[in-house]
């Protein structure tokens, strides 16, 4: 039932989203799967604002999970650190791991970069942290970290990409669990 519930909301919050997104990320191995659309809703000079959802699957850790989320991105300084940005961000995440459900909203930061130097090869990082005041249902804390390594093989339209993810959180029942640990290759498609 939850299955068929989380596929429902997914489906009711990617759907419109999808036709004003910018970039669709699919992202799999043999055990999950991950898929996130981004929005910009605004850039200039210092920097831009994006808003992002995504859903999650992982059959190992019987772990459904959706997240929604805003980051602001900049460069401190593009003359001396071109390619390099800089953000924060706020996620809202919902789901059912077993039989525990989620709801949390997470802080994190994020560096990116992608050189021109480098000929399309970029780097990133980010790490949301969501303490106990700000968690509900059978979850205590959560967290977040995830690297990617990816190659723009169509240049501003489409990349590769291979990424690490990390999700852990406490429960109320006192214990620790992984949500989701996985290495996923997927592509990156920018409309």
């Amino acid at each position: 039932m939850y299955k068929n519930l989380f596929l429902g909301a997914l489906l009711l919050v990617m759907c419109p989203g999808l036709s004003f997104a910018d970039s669709l990320q699919i992202g799999f191995n043999d055990s999950s799967a991950q898929i996130e659309a981004i929005i910009p809703t605004q850039q200039d000079f210092y920097g831009s604002t994006e808003v992002n959802f995504r859903g999650l699957y992982s059959e190992e850790s019987d772990t459904k999970l959706a997240s929604a989320g805003l980051n602001v991105l900049g460069n401190l300084n593009e003359q001396s650190l071109p390619g390099l940005l800089f953000g924060a961000g706020v996620k809202i995440y919902g789901g059912k791991s077993i039989d525990d459900e989620i709801l949390s909203m997470a802080l994190g930061g994020i560096i990116k970069t992608s050189p021109a130097a480098w000929q399309g090869l970029g780097l990133s990082a980010s790490y949301f942290y969501s303490p106990k005041v700000f968690t509900t249902l059978d979850s205590k804390r959560m967290a977040e970290l995830e690297t990617t390594a990816s190659f723009e093989f169509i240049p501003n339209k489409a990349r590769v990409f291979l990424s690490y993810n990390n999700i852990r959180t406490d429960f109320d029942i006192g214990s620790k669990r992984t949500l989701d640990e996985s290495v996923r290759v997927g592509i990156s498609l920018e409309y």
